[in-house]
């Protein structure tokens, strides 16, 4: 009687361990996800830091821009002519040029101008050719 007993709970064991195989859903693995970087940026931009660290060792600003920017050269920027940056790009970017300085000469050659504080965008006057 104990066989039976004991054939009869496997027998209710390997029921109940293939209702629950049989019911329980199927869970989708997670899909694996990985990120490549290097660091703060792209790995080949200036650091200021370190720009800085060569300045103070004496080095110019070509060499420090040769560091972190091998294979590049640098030229002139056309601020004249019909492809000057400045005629061609409808919001040309100028960070920090003449700094500090008393006074700014400049002559309007063609079309008008206005002179503009940046830092409060308040223009003090329009400007025409021949005026300097």
């Amino acid at each position: 009687m104990r066989s039976v007993v004991v054939r009869r709970c496997g027998l209710a064991a390997c029921l109940i361990a293939s209702l629950l195989v049989i019911v329980a859903p199927a869970v989708a693995a997670a899909p694996d996800v990985s990120f490549d970087g290097s660091g703060w940026g792209d790995g080949v931009g200036l650091s200021q830091y370190g720009a800085k660290a060569m300045a103070s060792d004496g080095a110019d600003y070509l060499q420090i821009l040769n560091r972190y920017y091998t294979g590049v050269s640098v030229r002139p920027l056309p601020v004249t002519g019909d492809s000057a940056f400045v005629l061609t790009d409808p919001d040309p970017m100028w960070v920090g040029l003449l700094q500090n300085q008393p006074a700014v000469s400049f002559e309007v050659t063609s079309g008008s101008s206005d002179l503009c504080f940046d830092h409060t965008g308040f223009c003090v006057a329009r400007v025409g050719p021949g005026t300097s």
